[in-house]
């Protein structure tokens, strides 16, 4: 029902996503998403590679978030991730060619974003938060399921004043929580 990024409202009209995935078997991974943001298009690339060893996952991997518009600029990450059983961490260093401090004219910016995730049986709980030149955080509480072929969510989630597009009376910046619907469709071919 709308487009969020790690706890952040993307304020776009986005009216449709989808991807294509493919697994090379060996661990390795590539793909492509896409979404119809306010405006253009935004269109991920992704690669990675991961495997399991003693029982704990690990994955590695870059992603570029690209726009035909003039909604944002690109984003360059690498990501690394590791779970146990139902936690699982994220860790990423990123760079975007915008300006997250409107009083310099750095280009370039450089961030961090970790996430933790807790999940057990549909339900997921997670914690995330940004570093270096980002800040900001965000609780999101979930649950998905499938039925009648379709995958079906919902999530609850609070980010802080930092990721908060909403003010108070005053103007000043606020948290906000939201609550997002999910129906979308997985296939193999």
């Amino acid at each position: 029902s709308d487009y969020f990024f790690r706890g952040i409202d993307q304020e776009s009209s986005a009216t449709a996503n989808g991807g294509v995935d493919y697994d090379f078997g060996n661990g390795v991974a590539v793909g492509v998403w896409g979404a119809d943001v306010t405006d253009g298009i935004e269109y991920d690339l992704y690669g990675s590679y991961s495997g399991e060893a003693s029982g704990v996952s690990y994955s590695i991997g870059f992603t570029t978030y690209n726009y035909t518009g003039e909604f944002d600029e690109t984003y360059q990450e690498i990501n690394l991730g590791a779970g146990y059983g139902p936690i699982s961490l994220e860790y990423t260093m990123g760079t975007w060619d915008g300006d997250m401090d409107l009083t310099t004219a750095a280009k370039d910016d450089e961030y961090s974003f970790i996430g933790v995730t807790l999940e057990q049986g549909g339900a997921y709980l997670t914690y995330g938060t940004f570093g270096q030149d980002a800040e900001g955080s965000y609780v999101e509480l979930g649950y998905g399921l499938e039925a009648g072929g379709m995958d079906l969510g919902i999530a609850l989630i609070n980010s802080d004043e930092d990721l908060s597009n909403q003010v108070d009376d005053n103007g000043d910046p606020t948290s906000e929580v939201s609550m997002v619907l999910s129906l979308g469709k997985s296939f193999d071919l």
